[in-house]
């Protein structure tokens, strides 16, 4: 926002001008969470084949792009929760064995 803008126009745009900055920062956040979602893939991966090849396979970089708006249908969430439950059941009781 210039000195004029704010002196001389509506003074409601200093709040529109501080949403959008909020915004901006929002989305520079977010931006830098999803490079350090990538930086964290590949080091993994470079770890995990420099130390634990000799065990399996060698684990691959993603080849495609995370996907963040795909919706998923009632049925697949039901089968990833009921999934979620079955090894936290037996993560806890393994820990009475």
């Amino acid at each position: 926002m210039t000195y004029e803008q704010f002196w001389d126009d509506d003074p409601a745009l200093a709040k529109y001008y501080r949403k959008a900055d909020k915004l901006r920062n929002e989305r520079k956040n977010t931006d830098m969470w999803i490079q350090g979602m990538y930086i964290y893939d590949a080091v993994s991966t470079v770890v995990y084949n420099v130390w634990c090849r000799g065990k399996s396979q060698p684990q691959k970089y993603a080849e495609k792009p995370y996907q963040f708006d795909v919706v998923k249908s009632q049925e697949e969430c039901e089968i990833e929760e009921s999934a979620k439950a079955e090894v936290w059941l037996k993560n806890f009781v393994n820990k009475f064995k």
